[in-house]
């Protein structure tokens, strides 16, 4: 499953370009932060949709990681915002209006209230150093970068 995208990370971890910190904003499972993990970074994974931690937390537990989870949105400001997922497919969300119609085909959905941070207030948490950000936010991606304004500015 996206093998392009854990080989661009093998690779990156492997260069002189190593992050030193991954935030996996819109983690779901947290598969690409157990990847993180086992290569020894330090990783906050931010998801929403609580179904999902349980598979994180014991990915973790069987391999001696201890993961950073945080159960929030993230976005533009602090808040609370809806999610939204099919009943039986938790991990396909989204607090996106432009893309939630779209998971009716998916079957009966799951609505929750969640609370939304962006990643600026998170900066103080951070080393300095070379900060990695995956984001897959199911259409709310411009949100999240309006609130990294500072952490974009001041890492590298």
């Amino acid at each position: 499953h996206d093998i392009e995208v854990i080989q661009t990370y093998e690779a990156l971890l492997l260069s002189s370009e190593r992050p030193d910190f991954f935030f996996d904003v819109g983690a779901n499972y947290g598969t690409h932060s157990i990847l993180f993990l086992s290569a020894g970074l330090p990783v906050i994974a931010f998801e929403p949709n609580p179904a999902c931690n349980a598979y994180f937390q014991a990915a973790c537990a069987l391999n001696g990681f201890s993961g950073r989870w945080e159960q929030v949105a993230v976005g533009s400001g602090p808040g609370e915002i809806e999610l939204v997922f099919p009943e039986k497919e938790t991990w396909l969300g989204s607090v996106s209006s432009d893309v939630t119609p779209g998971l009716n085909e998916w079957g009966d959905l799951a609505r929750l209230h969640v609370p939304v941070r962006n990643l600026d207030s998170y900066m103080s948490e951070i080393p300095r150093g070379k900060l990695l950000i995956k984001i897959d936010v199911e259409g709310y991606e411009i949100e999240v970068l309006k609130g990294a304004e500072r952490i974009l500015r001041g890492f590298k």
